[in-house]
């Protein structure tokens, strides 16, 4: 539902706002410079109870395809992300479980990003991106080969 949101959103800066629940699905913001965000980032239970869950099956929040700091994602909670297959240092390898970012600069705020198992940057990982992760918790992640939390490769981060 939140996927076929982002995907009839039709302009820059559009905004898609989620209601609490729970939402059993990947989302990817296809290059969309857009807020996606929960009906009230600012509120704790709002954002314990708006939950993007991937299953186990790939990155919960894939942004990939040069996203500028237009594309935010505000007041959800992600979780049970298994990662992207991608190319790291010669290996093919699962990342990002809960957040997947390659040649990117969005914003993420005020979310809760836990219990992801990818093989590397359990809960975030970064490539080529200048991301800005403000007032979020990153917690119970694992990642079997690197970095629980997160991993940027060539990307600064910003808080």
């Amino acid at each position: 539902m939140i996927q076929e949101a982002i995907d009839t959103a039709f302009h820059h800066e559009d905004t898609v706002i989620v209601l609490t629940g729970s939402y059993y699905e990947n989302v990817n913001y296809n290059g969309k410079s857009i807020l996606v965000t929960s009906s009230n980032p600012d509120d704790a239970n709002t954002v314990s109870a708006t939950i993007i869950d991937a299953m186990g099956v790939g990155s919960v929040v894939s942004i990939v395809s040069g996203e500028d700091s237009g594309c935010r994602l505000a007041g959800f909670t992600i979780q049970n992300g298994a990662g992207t297959e991608t190319e790291f240092a010669g290996i093919t390898v699962w990342a990002g479980g809960g957040i997947f970012c390659r040649d990117s600069s969005p914003i993420v705020e005020k979310c809760i990003i836990k219990q992801n198992r990818p093989e590397l940057g359990g809960g975030i990982f970064l490539s080529n991106s200048n991301a800005t992760i403000s007032n979020c918790e990153i917690y119970s992640n694992s990642a079997t080969n690197a970095t629980a939390a997160g991993f940027t490769w060539n990307s600064p981060i910003r808080k």
